[in-house]
């Protein structure tokens, strides 16, 4: 079925809330030529079914390789700074670190998650967390596998989450035709034109909803002319799962590659799928602008690059401009994330429907879709933005 043509067969998964709508989702995903700039998240989300306007989910933290202490009080106890910092250790677990001065390899007795400490002893089996004496706050210990004795128990994956929410967001536009367009000419090229302007706009407005969306309810209101509305669910988009200590500020002159680098380095270190990071063409011009800086001369195209790191399990990593991006306030910021962690929920697919109008000679003709973002993890969200 064309775009054009808006007729078809009903929608049939939830009759009660698309009730005469078409499907045209996968249609639009698959015209690349038209369609690709406004629905880069959308291809690219793993989708599920939602049942329910709100819907929760355990938000599961990655298990960090590598352990950063905040005290060694004792011979052989570690004390941490939060609960996240040891986030799937356990007895058996190895580690190693050279931050004491040597190189020292140790194995987890213990962990205490409430007391925030691990015990471990050296291969010596001595009482010491090490053989190189004691390490200071801020030291760093590898996770290096599980040892595991002869009898022994095997290691295990823990995964310490709490729950998260999201809404489902209602989003339609709506188009009135004329019975007579077809029969103009110039108003018949003008039509075409108003169609994919139309749904350019509808798309730009999903996307921008996705990265960044606040999540909330907001009650009955009754505006000027119109009458009074139901309830709205709005869904929650990037910004506001990712946690502010994961949200880089700079200002355009303090921003380098040192700081563009570590960005880097964020996005890519958590999570096993490829990542992306969106941006504005401002955003665009920023990194081209550390680049030169540097002295190194690139083009446009040289540009939108893929990092493919060795260091990082080899995760690759595109920039790309969002064309949303650029006729907002965001066109600076850098919105970074793992493709596998961020999946949508979707009730009712883009679909459209036509309206009657049993008094005019015209069609009314409406496009809407019931949709939510769902961020399986916030470790692997990050986001960087650019003051002038």
């Amino acid at each position: 079925m064309s775009l054009s043509e808006m007729t078809g067969v009903k929608y049939g998964d939830i009759p009660d809330a698309a009730k005469d709508y078409v499907d045209i989702e996968r249609e639009i995903l698959d015209m690349k030529t038209i369609w690709e700039p406004y629905t880069k998240m959308l291809d690219s989300l793993e989708t599920q079914q939602a049942f329910s306007i709100q819907y929760t989910w355990p938000l599961a933290n990655t298990n960090p390789m590598i352990l950063t202490i905040a005290s060694h009080g004792s011979n052989n106890v570690l004390t941490f700074a939060a609960a996240a910092g040891i986030y799937g250790i356990h007895p058996g677990m190895t580690l190693f670190s050279e931050d004491g001065g040597a190189a020292d390899w140790m194995i987890v007795d213990a962990v205490d998650t409430s007391g925030l400490t691990v015990t471990a002893y050296n291969y010596a089996g001595t009482d010491k967390i090490g053989t190189a004496g004691n390490y200071a706050a801020g030291s760093k210990f590898m996770v290096m596998g599980t040892s595991q004795g002869e009898g022994g128990r095997a290691g295990r994956i823990k995964y310490t989450y709490t729950t998260a929410y999201n809404y489902l967001q209602s989003f339609s536009k709506q188009m009135n035709r004329s019975d007579l367009v077809g029969l103009l000419q110039d108003r018949f090229s003008d039509e075409k034109f108003q169609k994919t302007k139309l749904m350019t706009q509808f798309l730009k407005e999903i996307e921008l909803a996705y990265l960044l969306g606040k999540r909330a309810t907001i009650t009955s209101y009754s505006g000027t002319g119109r009458p009074a509305d139901g309830k709205h669910w709005m869904t929650g988009g990037i910004f506001t799962f990712t946690p502010d200590a994961q949200i880089y500020p700079y200002g355009t002159n303090e921003f380098d590659m040192v700081k563009w680098r570590s960005y880097l380095s964020k996005v890519v270190k958590n999570g096993e799928g490829p990542k992306v990071i969106y941006t504005g063409l401002e955003g665009y011009n920023e990194v081209w602008k550390v680049y030169r800086t540097e002295g190194v001369q690139l083009t446009p195209q040289e540009l939108s690059f893929e990092i493919d790191s060795p260091g990082y399990k080899g995760h690759k990593c595109s920039l790309e401009i969002h064309p949303g991006l650029n006729d907002s306030d965001y066109e600076r910021y850098f919105f970074g994330y793992d493709k596998e962690y961020v999946k949508q929920k979707i009730a009712m697919d883009i679909s459209v429907r036509k309206i009657p109008m049993d008094e005019y000679d015209q069609d009314r003709y409406k496009v809407k879709t019931i949709r939510g973002l769902k961020p399986m993890s916030t470790d692997v969200l990050h986001i960087l933005k650019v003051t002038t």
